[in-house]
C-alpha cells in the first residue's frame, strides 16, 4: 500500500551503505588494526574481514534490487509474500523452556544460613580478585 514511500526509503538506505563501504570503510585500514602478523589467527581475521566486506556489497545489491521492485512493481513481490506470510506455531517447542523450576527458590528458603555463607563467600572472592587485577584501590 505504501510501497512509493518504502521503496525509496530503502533505496535511499542502500546508496548510503554503499556509500559508507566505497569512501569511508577501507577494508586495509581495518585489516592494518586487526592484523598483527602472520599468525593463523591473522590469516583468519584477514579472509573474515574480506567475507564481511563481500556480504556487505552483497546484500546491498540485493536491497538495492528489492527496493527497486518495490518502488516500479510490488506487484512482483506478492508470490514471495504468500510463500513467507505463514503460521509459525512455536508453543510446543517452548513448552519444555517454559517449565518453571523452584528448586534453587526452595533451597534458599530451606536453608537460609548456608545460602548467607555462600553468598558472604563468593562476594570475599569477588572483592578479593578485584583488589588482586587492580580494580579496587
Amino acid at each position: 500500500r505504501y510501497h512509493l514511500v518504502t521503496g525509496p526509503l530503502i533505496i535511499l538506505g542502500t546508496l548510503f551503505v554503499f556509500y559508507e563501504i566505497i569512501f569511508d570503510l577501507k577494508p586495509d585500514e581495518i585489516k592494518r588494526l586487526f592484523v598483527t602478523g602472520t599468525d593463523v589467527l591473522s590469516i583468519w581475521v584477514e579472509v573474515l574481514i574480506d567475507a564481511a566486506f563481500g556480504w556487505l556489497y552483497l546484500s546491498s545489491i540485493f536491497a538495492l534490487l528489492v527496493g527497486i521492485i518495490v518502488t516500479l512493481r510490488p506487484s512482483y513481490l506478492k508470490g514471495m509474500e504468500r510463500k513467507a506470510n505463514i503460521w509459525v506455531e512455536t508453543r510446543d517447542l517452548s513448552s519444555a523452556i517454559d517449565k518453571r523450576n523452584d528448586f534453587l527458590d526452595k533451597w534458599v528458603c530451606a536453608h537460609p544460613r548456608w545460602f548467607g555463607i555462600l553468598a558472604l563467600l563468593g562476594s570475599l572472592i569477588v572483592a578479593y580478585l578485584m583488589m588482586r587485577l587492580g580494580y579496587l584501590a
